[in-house]
């Protein structure tokens, strides 16, 4: 099985805010040494809209 990674810092040949995939154990270890994160998707796969400020509306 393998789990997906967003990284924080850079990582062997990997730059902060590249995501890749790897063994669980290996994605579990990146995460608890706050190299990296779990990506922001939804289950639908879509990503999650960011927080913070809404987006300005479009006026007609």
């Amino acid at each position: 099985m393998s789990k997906a990674v967003t990284f924080l810092k850079p990582w062997r040949h990997y730059n902060p805010g590249e995501t890749a995939g790897f063994s669980d154990e290996q994605a579990d270890r990146l995460v608890a040494g706050e190299v990296a994160e779990w990506p922001a998707t939804e289950v639908s796969g879509e990503p999650k809209k960011a927080a913070g400020k809404p987006a300005a509306s479009q006026g007609t």
